[in-house]
C-alpha cells in the first residue's frame, strides 16, 4: 500500500477493504465504520512513511 493517497482515493481504498484483491482477502464482515476506521489508520499510516 506504498504511495495508496496518490494511487486510490478514500472511497476506493474502502472497496478494496471492503472486498478484497490480489492476495488480499476482503472484510465484508467489518461494519462500515470500522472499515472507515481501518482506511484512515492506513492512509494515515502511508503518509508518516514518506516523512
Amino acid at each position: 500500500m506504498i504511495d495508496i493517497d496518490d494511487r486510490l482515493t478514500s472511497f476506493e481504498t474502502n472497496q478494496i477493504v471492503r472486498e478484497g484483491r490480489g492476495n488480499m482477502p476482503g472484510f465484508e464482515s467489518l461494519e462500515g465504520y470500522e472499515r472507515s476506521a481501518m482506511v484512515g489508520f492506513i492512509r494515515i499510516r502511508t503518509r508518516k512513511t514518506r516523512i
